[in-house]
């Protein structure tokens, strides 16, 4: 304690996460967006330019970014949520091998989104037999939705044989009829 009663260590703890930007890469950013003013919304389009750097000049990236389709306002010129979190990655060729297997398998933003921080984070969900239920009855949604002709039969029959990949890679469980 000081003289006047107040902890010295209290007044220099710093509270929350460290700083992303530098007041530099803070006016940066404000200036190629001024509708922005969050902490968030600023880092990400630091993100997005440092990913968007590294990808721009790069044939095989023209998914995410490209140039001359930006240049012209074309809509779907560029992927800015998809890259912000790009931009998030360690390294130039870290951003380089992730955004090739993106451009290669061209999910949608969220999915992309969800691939890239599970990618960066190391964390993923538990597994759950409720989720898992519900991405594959969307699968099937997506998949009646694109192929009106097709049958409650095809359907059932197209299911039956992953159930039975699903045993092939897994082996038999007697949890196999187990309903959650």
């Amino acid at each position: 304690m000081t003289g006047n009663g107040i902890s010295e260590t209290a007044s220099e703890k710093k509270r929350g996460r460290p700083k992303v930007l530098d007041a530099v890469h803070e006016q940066i950013a404000k200036s190629c967006n001024h509708d922005v003013r969050t902490t968030r919304g600023l880092q990400n389009i630091h993100y997005r330019l440092r990913a968007q750097n590294c990808l721009i000049d790069d044939e095989r990236f023209k998914w995410l970014c490209d140039r001359d389709a930006m240049a012209k306002g074309a809509p779907n010129a560029w992927k800015p949520g998809i890259l912000s979190e790009l931009g998030r990655l360690d390294d130039d060729e870290t951003i380089k091998a992730y955004a090739a297997r993106i451009c290669e398998l061209k999910p949608k933003t969220k999915d992309a989104i969800t691939m890239l921080r599970r990618a960066r984070t190391g964390k993923a969900p538990d597994a759950s037999v409720l989720d898992l239920t519900a991405r594959l009855c969307r699968v099937v949604d997506d998949y009646v939705a694109a192929h009106l002709d097709v049958t409650a039969r095809q359907l059932l029959v197209a299911l039956a044989n992953t159930r039975d990949a699903v045993e092939e890679t897994f082996g038999k469980s007697e949890e196999a009829g187990e309903v959650i």
